[in-house]
């Protein structure tokens, strides 16, 4: 891994695909828990941030479910989504998926909370874990094929009535 050949000049100039925030932010990890507090290993605190945004992405789905549905269905959402195999391997050892997921979560729940409450701040949260989800993994660009239908099948009902209103005043 010392090899002169293999440089950070040889890796931006060559390596491509996926933004690098999961990279930076690993590494970020991997400074402030292994090289400077020396709590943790050097692999380990590379995998801590994989540990850290799967936590926050059983957090939000949590927390969503318990806004919608109650307590019962919180603890079932967050222990099916925190044991869910395929979920549980991935945060220990995928640098990209995790991350990208807790950010799109975070996201599609920051906007359902702006809606509901008609705060802005919510919003800006939509809006800078948006842009946090684009710069780890560009599967965000599937955000308007949930969020269009959702709103569609929401607001469509409201956005009738209201027209009717109109319609049976004028005619009045």
């Amino acid at each position: 891994y010392e090899s002169p050949s293999l440089s950070a000049d040889f890796w931006l100039s060559t390596d491509g695909g996926h933004p690098i925030l999961n990279d930076v932010l690993a590494s970020l990890t991997n400074h402030i828990f292994y090289q400077k507090l020396r709590v943790l290993g050097d692999i380990e605190s590379y995998q801590l941030f994989n540990i850290l945004t799967a936590t926050i992405s059983v957090i939000v789905v949590s927390v969503f479910a318990y806004k919608t549905y109650g307590i019962l269905v919180s603890l079932v959402a967050g222990l099916t989504i925190a044991l869910f195999p395929l979920f549980f391997a991935e945060s220990h050892f995928n640098v990209k998926d995790p991350a990208q997921s807790a950010f799109f979560t975070l996201t599609i729940f920051s906007f359902w909370m702006s809606l509901k409450r008609a705060n802005w701040r919510w919003l800006l949260l939509a809006i800078f874990s948006t842009g946090i989800s684009l710069s780890m993994k560009w599967n965000i660009i599937f955000l308007p094929a949930i969020i269009i239908p959702y709103l569609v099948l929401r607001y469509f009902p409201i956005i009738r009535r209201g027209r009717e209103k109109i319609a049976s005043a004028i005619n009045k």
